[in-house]
């Protein structure tokens, strides 16, 4: 087949901006990027496609300060990230002669908080002393179905395994059991 093609774009924004506040400096980073992403690939015995849309927007604040004995930094960080099926299409089809897996429907958000600290004191020129911190509070959530088709377990009457019902409307019935599995 020569329908294979990768078709990607990719938007990205991204910022420093710096302060100097008393006697350190805060900085902040924004970023802010959005890709789409729609292939047709082809491995001996499989035909796979692929449509997602992802979305990630992220900052960074963090406030140092450097004098003689003392080196130190603070801050926190916050990533958002959302991944879905692109522009109402399937997720994911794989085709493999009679068998195939399709993913209809997705959605997936990934949401991070952090917080952290470090610190340097040189107590002499050759002896320091160093000493920090990190806490993330990351979560992950996912909703979607996965189908699969293929051969059932039996031949006549079809039997399937599981969550698998015969389904008459697959693509070759009676070859054919339907799986759908939600994705929690």
């Amino acid at each position: 087949d020569n329908q294979a093609h990768v078709d990607i774009d990719v938007y990205t924004a991204s910022a420093e901006l710096n302060w100097a506040v008393g006697p350190g400096t805060l900085t902040i980073l924004p970023a802010y990027r959005d890709s789409k992403l729609s292939d047709v690939t082809y491995v001996p015995g499989f035909r796979v496609t692929d449509n997602e849309h992802d979305e990630q927007t992220s900052v960074e604040a963090r406030y140092a300060h450097e004098s003689d004995n003392l080196k130190l930094v603070a801050g926190a960080y916050y990533f958002n990230e959302d991944r879905s099926g692109l522009d109402g299409r399937r997720l994911l089809d794989v085709e493999q002669g009679v068998n195939a897996q399709l993913v209809p429907t997705f959605d997936s958000n990934i949401r991070s908080y952090a917080g952290f600290g470090q610190a340097t004191f040189s107590v002499t020129q050759q002896f320091r002393v160093t000493a920090g911190v990190r806490y993330t509070d990351e979560r992950k959530e996912q909703n979607g179905v996965t189908i699969s088709y293929g051969f059932p377990n039996a031949t006549p009457p079809p039997v399937c395994s599981g969550a698998a019902q015969f389904d008459l409307g697959t693509p070759s019935p009676p070859l054919f059991c339907a799986t759908t599995v939600p994705l929690v």
